[in-house]
């Protein structure tokens, strides 16, 4: 029998993740969300969510690079079967 209710089962669109933490840090972490006035999850939840951006970015432009140097790869070998023919 499940006891969870719709609202507490997460979304389809979620993935579970478990974390372990020292004893320290969960105690300090507790004690700043009774501060913010936020769960721990939410507050885990979010701070991933700024460090995946904040982090995305140089992901971003390491493919844009990258593309960048495909495409005159592509140009420079293009060339070159023009010139030989």
């Amino acid at each position: 029998m499940n006891t969870e209710t719709e609202e507490q089962q997460p979304s389809r669109a979620t993935q579970t993740r478990s974390i372990r933490l020292t004893t320290d840090v969960m105690t300090r972490l507790q004690a700043v969300c009774d501060h913010l006035g936020v769960t721990v999850g939410s507050y885990i939840t979010q701070e991933i969510g700024r460090a995946v951006a904040r982090d995305e970015v140089s992901l971003q432009a390491k493919r844009s690079a990258d593309g960048s140097l495909e495409m005159l790869a592509q140009m420079l070998q293009q060339a070159t079967k023009e010139e030989d023919q």
